[in-house]
């Protein structure tokens, strides 16, 4: 993201450092975790527990290669540019 930064000011200035209308979404509000909630995990079977987890690895899997895909995207990038800047 520093990099992103860096490259905008040297191309455009600080001017295009100032954020854009619109380009942002806003940050949801955390969720409190229930009470409720809590005392409901208690009374799961181990069956109910052991698919929860599954089901949150499998999420933390999906996160994790989406992470491996845009830093292997950037890195390919910038490779790139610094190739057609040596030409």
């Amino acid at each position: 993201m520093i990099i992103n930064w860096l490259r905008q000011y040297e191309k455009d200035g600080i001017n295009s450092l100032q954020p854009k209308k619109g380009k942002y979404r806003f940050l949801k509000p955390k969720k409190q975790t229930d009470p409720e909630q809590a005392k409901t995990d208690k009374n799961k079977t181990q069956d109910e527990l052991l698919e929860e987890i599954a089901y949150l690895r499998a999420g933390v899997a999906v996160l994790k290669k989406r992470r491996s895909l845009r830093l292997e995207s950037e890195a390919n990038a910038q490779k790139h540019s610094l190739k057609s800047s040596q030409n």
